[in-house]
C-alpha cells in the first residue's frame, strides 16, 4: 500500500483508558503486581502497539505518523487527584 499510489487515510484511536474507574480486562488484572492502575496502564500499552503493529502487518509504516496523546489531567476526585499545576480544574 506504500508508495505513490497508496491513499491517504487517517485512524483515530480513541481509548476510554485511563478515565475513572480504571477497571482492567482479565488479561491484565493483576499482571503488573501495582493493583488496577498500573494494569490499566499496561492495558493501554498493550492495546497502542496492537494497533501499530496492524499497521505494520498492513505495510503501511513507511510513511506515518503516530501520534499518543492524554487528555485533560487528573479527575476531579479528590482521591485521583495529580498534580495539574497551572493547568487546575477537570
Amino acid at each position: 500500500m506504500c508508495g505513490a499510489d497508496a491513499t491517504p487515510f487517517f485512524v483515530y484511536f480513541n481509548h476510554s483508558l485511563m478515565h475513572m474507574p480504571v477497571i482492567p480486562r482479565e488479561e491484565f488484572k493483576g499482571i503488573s503486581g501495582q493493583g488496577d492502575w498500573a494494569d490499566s496502564l499496561l492495558e493501554l500499552d498493550g492495546d497502542f502497539g496492537a494497533l501499530l503493529d496492524l499497521l505494520d502487518e498492513l505495510n503501511v509504516t513507511d510513511n506515518i505518523m503516530a501520534v499518543f496523546a492524554g487528555d485533560n489531567g487528573p479527575e476531579e476526585v479528590l482521591t485521583w487527584r495529580g498534580t495539574p499545576g497551572y493547568w487546575e480544574g477537570s
